[in-house]
């Protein structure tokens, strides 16, 4: 063979220039992730096949791409419990790491969360998540950064314990997520004690840019911040709020901006504890205030606002404000929120103030305010322009207390608010804070009022006084000196002087007696806000549901009427105050609603959504055959927002007398064909013995209950029993029907109970409506007179005809 080949060389080198050709035999393995190997068969010597066993104490396995093994868990972190209860966490790393935020470095970190319940305890059941006790996070990290977060394990178990000796730590966890990931941990050792594990996943540092989140807390997108602009020496709300404002140019078209003093530049505002006027933040819909100036001001409770001046001049403003706030006593807003950092790339060099003039304090004030500040230096006193004085008005502390009021009026712009109320019998002499009473001042948001009055006693007023001086033309001059200082500020060096002349004292007339009710059933009146009073209506029919739902509050019995005027009117109470009669002054809170048109109130502190009504009683009566009546006496005066609203003339005054329900007509008792007999029937129809009529008396044209002309038939009777019939003469030979009957046509009388005459009667009986008389003279001279009466009757207006009580009788004259 080897022969041939010499022969094939030579003879190929004689045709073209000669080459070396030699072969070898070679071996191509083909690995599974695609590469291949080869090797030269005769550098192998031989080749032998064996099953090589590799240990792993973590391996993580993504769905897509290589798995990470290692033969022992690098770092193990752990946060204990900061308080009985608190879930024992457990941080994981990939690679060796000196704290959390080194674990970053490797490809994963899992973060465990074992609930004290679960802690020592032996294959947890993972697949209920948060809800087994334990989660188990899993981070995958890209360039040092989180590129994905897995949360729901879709399986796995956790088994956890403690060597007491030792201190050894044991983990052994097998998880599989809904992405496709599976982790298996086999840990047994040494543990690093750290304070978290927020290096695993760092919050976001916002740089220049914001972010706001909805109601549910979902995220609405980053903005860029693309520029500010800063005003110092701004005003807000008539210079409530005073200090720098900071606008933003927003990459979503957003509006925000705020202002704050500036001496608070340096630190943090805490919305929660800032003080009046400290701050104003406005964010698309979102406006807080720090510590509401006024009642209006939206006092925001959650929200936290940086602003640094460095030394090149820039800004750095960093905040987070929730929408939360309290307006008066109310709490409100939604749970919406906005993150924003801005450093300003141009430094903002804001003017040199051009030194003011020291004011000097005015000795003799003429219609003049001036105000010491906190360090009791005067400052430029404010021109009064007008007192306005009024009567009768609620001190806010304590709104059932009333004073005059006085109302104080500057000629400047952006002046506070001022105005003080005092006892009426106080007005005319020297007042002293420390020991009069009633009395609220209010300067801006300072607060001042007399011991006993005020909902908090660190406003209660310790040192000043308000003189009172009348003059000849019946105004009063007046002068206060009142210092700040209250129980909650004793040091207080702020103060206030003023001077003014009320004008006339302006007397109230005496208030026109107020409409009485015209004893309404079924009926009512409205009264405009002049008193003037509307046509009466005609409450024609009511509707009641019971446990029903109003304005957002469970629980009212609601009893719907139809007006004959066609105004919407109801009244809603819990079923306890049935039978009661509601005052609105000291109604309970949510004892009740009532509507008639625009009128639409609630009780103090209510949980709807409709003012405090504070003059009217309602009253809802169940009778005892399951009909209702019901009195609504109603004015216009409310309380809203902390404001009395008293003036109103504007009523409603009406009854609804549910008609009594038809009682099944029980069979009559048939009269018994009496004849000079009788039978009286209880009230519960019971019949008693029957009696003998035995004689019979009569008198012509007598007197019987004051009135005159009557023809009366006096009847013995064999049970005792008084009785008598007493006619016109003109009836004779007539059966009367009660019902019909004309007015003094008749009058009888059975026993002590049953007197009763004729409607629109002018004698001293009562009205029977149910019965029949007759009085019948025979041509021979003798009478036969036949009775049947009920016990039924009206009586001032209130029909009464549920009685069973009833006589019939005879008497036939021989």
């Amino acid at each position: 063979m080897r022969k041939f080949f010499l022969s094939l060389i030579t003879i190929a080198c004689a045709l073209v220039s000669w080459a070396i050709v030699e072969e070898r035999e070679i071996m191509t393995i083909l690995k599974n992730d695609g590469t291949t190997v080869v090797y030269d068969v005769s550098d192998i010597d031989k080749v032998t096949f064996e099953v090589k066993t590799e240990e792993y104490k973590m391996l993580i396995t993504p769905e897509q791409g290589e798995a990470l093994k290692l033969p022992a868990v690098p770092t193990v972190f752990r946060v204990a419990p900061a308080k009985d209860g608190d879930p024992y966490l457990f941080g994981l790393t990939t690679v060796e790491a000196s704290d959390p935020a080194t674990a970053r470095q490797g490809k994963y970190a899992i973060g465990l969360s074992v609930s004290a319940l679960k802690m020592n305890t032996a294959s947890v059941d993972l697949a209920g998540g948060a809800a087994s006790g334990v989660t188990a996070t899993l981070y995958t990290y890209a360039d040092g950064e989180v590129s994905e977060i897995a949360e729901a394990q879709t399986s796995g178990t956790l088994t956890t314990a403690v060597n007491n000796k030792t201190k050894a730590v044991t983990i052994n966890l097998e998880a599989a997520y809904e992405n496709g990931t599976t982790v298996s941990v086999e840990f047994e050792g040494a543990v690093k004690d750290v304070a978290d594990l927020e290096g695993f996943n760092p919050p976001y540092v916002y740089v220049n840019e914001g972010e706001s989140f909805n109601a549910d807390g979902i995220s609405l997108g980053l903005f860029k911040v693309e520029g500010m602009t800063c005003t110092p020496d701004s005003k807000y709300q008539g210079g409530a709020y005073t200090g720098t404002r900071f606008d933003f140019t927003l990459s979503n078209g957003k509006t925000c901006w705020f202002i704050m003093k500036p001496e608070l530049f340096g630190s943090t505002l805490d919305f929660a504890t800032a003080q009046p006027g400290d701050a104003y933040f406005c964010y698309d819909n979102i406006q807080v205030a720090a510590a509401g100036a006024n009642d209006w001001s939206l006092t925001g409770t959650e929200g936290k606002i940086s602003v640094i001046k460095n030394e090149d001049n820039t800004y750095t403003i960093d905040l987070n404000v929730t929408n939360k706030y309290i307006m008066g006593s109310i709490r409100g807003g939604t749970p919406e929120y906005v993150i924003l950092n801005y450093t300003s790339t141009e430094p903002i060099v804001e003017p040199e103030p051009e030194p003011e003039p020291e004011p000097e304090p005015i000795e003799n004030l003429q219609n003049q305010l001036q105000h010491f500040n906190s360090e009791g230096a005067p400052e430029w006193p404010l021109t009064i322009t007008k007192v306005e004085y009024s009567t009768e008005k609620g001190i806010p502390s304590n709104l059932s207390v009333k004073g005059d009021r006085f109302d104080v009026y500057f000629a400047e712009d952006n002046a506070p608010t001022f105005y003080f109320i005092v006892n009426p019998s106080l007005v005319g002499t020297t007042i002293d804070l420390a020991t009069a009473s009633p009395y609220f001042i209010k300067y801006g948001a300072t607060e001042l009022a007399s011991a006993g009055l005020s909902w908090m006693s660190d406003k209660i007023g310790k040192e000043g006084t308000i003189l009172f001086t009348l003059q000849d033309d019946g105004s009063y001059i007046i002068d206060l000196d009142i210092k700040f200082i209250s129980s909650g500020n004793p040091d207080s060096k702020e103060y206030i002087k003023a001077n003014f002349k009320t004008g006339s004292i302006y007397v109230e007339p005496e208030p026109e007696p107020e409409p009485e009710p015209a004893g309404f059933v079924n009926q009512g009146q409205h009264y405009t806000a002049d008193g003037v009073a509307e046509s009466v209506f005609d409450v024609t029919g009511m509707t009641y549901a019971e446990n029903q739902r109003i304005n957002g509050v469970e629980g009212f019995d609601k009893f719907t009427f139809t007006l004959s005027n066609g105004t919407d009117c109801y009244v809603a109470i819990k079923p306890e105050y049935v039978g009661q009669t509601i005052d609105f002054e000291t109604a309970a809170k949510d004892a009740f609603v009532f509507k008639y048109g625009s009128i639409n109130y609630s009780t103090k502190d209510n949980s709807l959504y409709v003012p405090t009504g504070i003059n009217g009683k309602i009253t809802v009566k169940k009778n005892d055959n399951g009909t209702y009546v019901i009195d609504v006496d109603v004015y216009a005066h409310t309380i809203n927002w902390g404001t009395v609203n008293n003036t109103s003339k504007e009523r409603v005054i009406f009854n609804y007398t549910e008609p009594e329900p038809e009682p099944e007509p029980e069979p009559e008792p048939e009269p018994a064909g009496f004849v000079n007999q009788g039978q009286h029937y209880t009230a519960d129809g019971a019949a008693e013995n029957i009696f003998d009529v035995t004689a019979m008396k009569i008198t012509e044209n007598t007197r019987v209950n004051g009135a005159a002309g009557f023809n009366k038939y006096e009847l013995t009777l064999s049970n005792g029993t008084e009785c008598y019939v007493a006619i016109k003469p003109e009836y004779i030979g007539k059966t009367i029907d009660f019902e019909n009957a004309d007015k003094d046509s008749f009058v009888i009388k059975y026993g002590y109970n049953m007197n009763y005459s004729s409607k629109e009667n002018t004698m001293y009986a009562t009205q029977g409506i149910n019965g029949k008389i007759s009085v019948v003279k025979k041509d021979d001279g003798s009478y036969v007179i036949d009775m049947d009466v009920y016990a039924h009757y009206i009586n001032w207006g209130t029909v009464n005809n549920t009685s069973k009580e009833r006589v019939i009788l005879n008497y036939t004259g021989q």
